[in-house]
């Protein structure tokens, strides 16, 4: 254990995750590497993920795709969401690890309007090209 009045030094999964906050915060620009021990750690957090969630609940008719779509470019995604005709709502996405967490986290809450009762997570085995974008589909 830590020594009286002597404050641990976080993990390195804290740092990480510090880090990622500060990522998904940066200026659209991109960012500048203040040193090697950055660089290093951005590079370890920055895996690209794929995958599809489907939403359940009330989610059709409440502009939960627009929230989607609204969520997907600030964070750089690539994909696409539609409506499904069981009532769920159905993403696909490409991106940083980081990035998707944080995308799963708002699918779970939803747009005001919306009553989410089940956020399903699997991989996504078919991922877009680079490049192209996030969509709703009809």
């Amino acid at each position: 254990g830590a020594e009286l009045g002597r404050p641990q030094r976080p993990c390195a999964l804290h740092r990480l995750t510090k880090l990622a906050h500060v990522l998904l915060d940066a200026p659209e620009e991109g960012f500048a590497y203040k040193n090697r021990k950055m660089e290093t750690a951005i590079t370890m957090h920055g895996m690209t993920v794929a995958a599809r969630f489907e939403v359940y609940g009330r989610v059709q008719g409440v502009g939960y795709r627009a929230f989607v779509l609204s969520l997907a470019r600030p964070l750089r995604l690539q994909g696409w969401v539609r409506n499904r005709p069981d009532g769920a709502v159905e993403v696909a996405a490409l991106g940083l690890a980081a990035n998707m967490e944080q995308l799963h986290h708002r699918l779970c809450a939803g747009p005001p309007g919306a009553r989410v009762t089940r956020v399903e997570r699997r991989e996504w085995e078919t991922p877009p090209a680079p490049g192209a974008g996030f969509v709703i589909l009809d």
